[in-house]
This record gives C-alpha cells, structure tokens and sequence, in this order.
C-alpha cells in the first residue's frame, strides 16, 4: 500500500528556522504597517532622498515600537480602577 491510500497524519516537528522566521516576519510586518500608515512623501526622482526619508520612517517607527515595550514593561500605560 501506498502512503496516499492509508489516508494517516503524520506529526512532523517544525524545524528551529521555520519557528524563528515566522516569530521574526511577525515584527517585521507590523513595522512595514506601520510605515505605511505614517510615510513621509516626497516627489523625487532622486533614489537618495527617498532613502534617507525611509531611514527615517523605519527609525520613528522602531523608536515607537520600542517605546511602547518599555512603558508596557514599566506599567505606564494600565488603566488604574
């Protein structure tokens, strides 16, 4: 008999890489959310000018990311009852 007529599942354990990708591309889609919603635009051609406005767009959106960890971890934002 062939494995596709048993119709069995099989438990496969995920490798370390998918695991770290996958918790990895989670952060890294928020930040590109993120930069979507908050991008400086700026009509150039020049690839330069684009760049540093991007270095800046990624630079204010991990400061507000980090920022936001630190004060969950301080208890700054709880809403007291």
């Amino acid at each position: 008999m062939t494995k596709k007529k048993i119709k069995k599942y099989v438990d496969v354990q995920r490798p370390e890489v998918v695991a770290r990708y996958n918790e990895g591309i989670r952060e890294v889609d928020k930040c590109d959310h993120l930069i979507s919603l908050y991008r400086i635009f700026i009509r150039s051609k020049k690839w330069t000018l684009r760049l540093i406005t991007h270095g800046i767009d990624i630079a204010a959106v991990n400061s507000w990311i980090e920022y936001k960890k630190e004060a969950k971890s301080f208890g700054l934002h709880e809403k007291k009852s």
